[in-house]
């Protein structure tokens, strides 16, 4: 059975190749058929499955379905939730779509795992912002400006500026 995996392991990860390749030169339709033969294969294990997730929401985003993106970014980090990358990329469309509260979740995750976690810590502030919450949004402004990040430095002097506070 171990075999029978990793042949089926092989064969997905060369699909969803395929299907990156497909997409950067512009083929969504070739693509798209990679991919669904990618799913197709039985006994893929759950880290080949996220990548497959992870092909078919670039291959969302590339056709403007930045939802169903979102949705297969969300399957995939249901089988992967350590990876960090997969994280930063699921809190930032959450963002871009409008959904404050779950890109709030997922960069909240990102920055307590990242090894340098600034631009999570500024994107939390800028989500509380959205939200109205400045006190949170400034302290995680002020945690991002502290672990280097100068967009949050920005920021924390925008918001004192908007509240009349010419620091």
């Amino acid at each position: 059975e171990e075999a029978h995996n990793f042949e089926s392991d092989a064969k997905a990860r060369l699909l969803t190749k395929s299907a990156q390749v497909w997409l950067e030169i512009g083929e969504t339709e070739q693509a798209a058929e990679a991919l669904a033969a990618a799913m197709s294969i039985e006994a893929v294990s759950g880290e080949v499955l996220a990548a497959v997730f992870e092909q078919e929401a670039e291959l969302r985003k590339a056709s403007g379905r930045d939802v169903e993106a979102l949705a297969f970014l969300e399957r995939a980090l249901v089988l992967v939730p350590g990876d960090l990358s997969l994280r930063f990329d699921a809190a930032y469309l959450s963002s871009a779509l409008g959904l404050s509260e779950l890109a709030i979740f997922h960069y909240d995750v990102y920055h307590k795992a990242a090894e340098y976690p600034a631009n999570a810590l500024n994107n939390l502030g800028v989500e509380f912002g959205v939200l109205g919450l400045k006190g949170l949004a400034d302290r995680y402004y002020r945690m991002a400006a502290d672990g280097g990040s100068s967009l949050a430095a920005g920021n924390l002097a925008f918001s004192a500026i908007e509240a009349g506070q010419h620091t």
